[in-house]
């Protein structure tokens, strides 16, 4: 997991995720382009050749982990 805290940049992102953590009853994931942008830059030092300023997240009632790491 890439911690978000750390990155004055992604402050603002790493509140929201926090607060859907501690207020979801349901899986989520940051999917779409703003979850390829956080891999690039701050996973692998890559920076996106363009940026986006919407995040996508994913819900889920069903326990989606066993299928997602397959």
């Amino acid at each position: 997991m890439i911690d978000l805290r750390d990155s004055d940049a992604l402050r603002h992102l790493a509140a929201i995720v926090a607060a859907i953590r501690a207020a979801a009853v349901v899986d989520f994931l940051l999917v779409g382009a703003a979850a390829r942008d956080l891999l690039l830059l701050h996973r692998h030092g890559i920076t996106p050749p363009r940026r986006t300023t919407d995040v996508d997240f994913a819900f889920s009632q069903w326990p989606a982990t066993p299928y997602v790491a397959r």
